[in-house]
């Protein structure tokens, strides 16, 4: 199509899936993944990668090896997603706009004092004198909406904290077979840590991080300076060991979980997934 005497033409990416897709990885038009194959994190696609094949730049795919070689779980930021995904979200999200609302309850008597004044107005009747509409739009409302953003937060992190130990408890070192119904709790846990993530996104740098991860059972030296991390570092916080004064750099990314299905996992009978938890220990000053 034709913009401004320029041609512009839209070209399609094809993914047939099963394969994996690696963090910050770059899919030009144009470009199709083949079933199974592997796209290295940081790499970009601009022409075609065969089936089982392992794309590992700008360059070409490699030939090296096949994907079914590597363990491509363990490039994931995020454990994958399972078949309770799309359940536990329908849960988490009508619990999270609970909590936006159960934030604005400490403030129902200010919002009804506001409503008395300014509702009669909106429906056509007598104005508000310009002392209290000053009073009350400058001063109360401003001021209700900041704390309840602060108790909203405050109720976003104690929920994931609360999640993690009620629903899953310690995450231990090892290999083992999980129910649906683990898979339910572990999904409806990460999503809560996942809203607490972004909570801990803009306390950057900040003690609230370190309170949060410790909370989560990471042991984190209270002299780790903390930048914005994924949510999966934050769900799998016990099987973290930051020692002290490690800085981590924005986008550091932190996954110490892997979940493969047994079986086949396009119907959702796939019941038992295998989960494996590995720890990790971070002993240098610099993380990038």
């Amino acid at each position: 199509m034709g913009i401004h005497g320029k041609l512009y033409r839209r070209s399609s990416v094809s993914i047939i899936g099963s394969e994996v897709i690696g963090h910050n990885a770059t899919l030009k038009p144009g470009s199709a993944v083949g079933n199974g194959a592997l796209v290295l994190p940081h790499s970009t696609v601009t022409g075609e990668v065969g089936a089982q094949k392992v794309h590992d730049g700008s360059a070409g795919t490699s030939t090296a090896t096949l994907s079914s070689d590597i363990d491509s779980d363990r490039l994931l930021s995020f454990p994958r997603r399972t078949p309770m995904s799309l359940p536990a979200s329908l849960v988490v999200l009508p619990f999270l706009w609970w909590l936006q609302i159960l934030s604005y309850w400490p403030f129902i008597v200010d919002l009804a004092y506001v409503s008395g004044r300014y509702l009669p107005w909106v429906m056509g009747g007598k104005a508000p004198g310009a002392e209290e509409d000053f009073i009350v739009i400058l001063l109360l409302l401003p001021v209700i909406n900041i704390l309840a953003a602060l108790l909203y937060d405050l109720f976003v992190v104690v929920a994931a904290v609360a999640s993690k130990w009620l629903f899953l408890g310690r995450l231990e070192e090892g290999s083992f077979f999980v129910s649906s119904q683990y898979l339910f709790f572990f999904e409806i846990s990460f999503n809560l840590t996942s809203a607490a993530a972004q909570v801990m996104r803009n306390n950057s740098q900040t003690i609230a991080n370190n309170i949060f991860m410790k909370a989560m059972g990471g042991d984190v030296a209270w002299s780790w300076m903390p930048s914005p991390l994924n949510p999966a570092a934050y769900f799998c916080a016990d099987l973290l060991t930051i020692e002290s004064d490690v800085f981590s750099a924005s986008k550091c990314m932190f996954n110490c979980i892997t979940l493969i299905p047994s079986g086949d996992s396009k119907t959702f009978q796939a019941r038992r997934w295998q989960m494996t938890c590995r720890r990790t220990l971070t002993l240098c000053l610099w993380v990038f």
